[in-house]
């Protein structure tokens, strides 16, 4: 996958420093109301035809490249925004046919070091939706100066693609996977965490507690929960997950520390511990 993909983008890494991102991207671009609804429509149908053909011409008039490609659990949609067009769409992979109800995103791929690395590896090696992929960081900027960041801004590409998920899956779960730097926590209990979960409300459910005693039990290090155990990286303002709640679905938000994520990047035993986890294919 990894070589076929490269021309869409799946396979690079970290661009550097984020001040020198900030700098020298492109302006992000939000996406008009009326083009966030033909956006969810492709994707809706792409979930539908990923299998047995894709609208090439209107992918390229949103910005895209689009291909097919085999992978172990079936055939999959690969998105990428242009590279003479980059406004913050992102990129997606989306999965035809059957599979879990569990759509997989990384809105910093380029800012979480080894997120975007991990989601895609998780994709391909287990029966996910999708995965969603910010194309410019975190800190670029759009016009007004606000910032580009895929995590808190309801008008992106990347909402569009929730939104047409929970649309084609409804009761589907949707998960993001972030990374944390311990030292820039203000709470003592992160020196030993790895793992903050979160569905971004102050009431965790009792689904989001199975998540969170699953996560505990199979992989290495400390699991917090928001709010119970900590009052930091909660997502309450995190713009998919108020989607996925307003649909009726399950929003799950994890934060990683660097040493799991290096650690889950190199190791298949234990990625797929933590997949495991997130389909529920592990009994309570």
């Amino acid at each position: 996958m990894c070589a076929a993909a490269l021309t869409l983008g799946f396979c690079s890494g970290p661009l550097g420093d984020w001040h020198m991102r900030r700098i020298e991207e492109p302006l992000f671009r939000p996406v008009p109301p009326e083009s966030r609804q033909l956006l969810i429509g492709l994707f809706r149908q792409a979930w539908r035809r990923a299998d047995s053909g894709i609208d090439v011409r209107s992918w390229q008039d949103f910005g895209f490249d689009a291909a097919i490609q085999d992978t172990g659990f079936g055939r999959t949609l690969l998105l990428a925004e242009r590279s003479d067009r980059v406004e913050g769409k992102g990129r997606y992979l989306l999965r035809a046919g059957t599979h879990a109800g569990v759509l997989l995103e990384a809105p910093h791929s380029t800012d979480d070091l080894f997120t975007g690395d991990i989601v895609q590896q998780l994709f391909l090696r287990h029966s996910f939706a999708g995965a969603g992929f910010n194309s410019l960081s975190r800190w670029s900027v759009d016009q007004n100066a606000d910032f580009g960041d895929l995590a808190r801004r309801a008008d992106s590409a990347l909402i569009a693609f929730g939104a047409a998920f929970m649309s084609e899956h409804p009761g589907g779960t949707v998960v993001q996977i972030h990374g944390f730097d311990s030292e820039k926590r203000g709470e003592a209990s992160f020196a030993e965490a790895d793992i903050v979960v979160s569905e971004g409300t102050p009431a965790p459910s009792p689904q989001t507690l199975a998540y969170r005693h699953c996560l505990d039990r199979l992989l290495p290090g400390r699991v917090l929960l928001y709010p119970d155990e900590t009052r930091e990286l909660g997502a309450t303002r995190n713009a998919t997950g108020r989607i996925v709640r307003e649909a009726g679905g399950r929003f799950l938000h994890l934060e990683l520390s660097l040493s799991l994520r290096g650690q889950m990047r190199s190791d298949p035993v234990l990625s797929g511990r933590f997949a495991d986890c997130l389909l529920g294919s592990v009994p309570s």
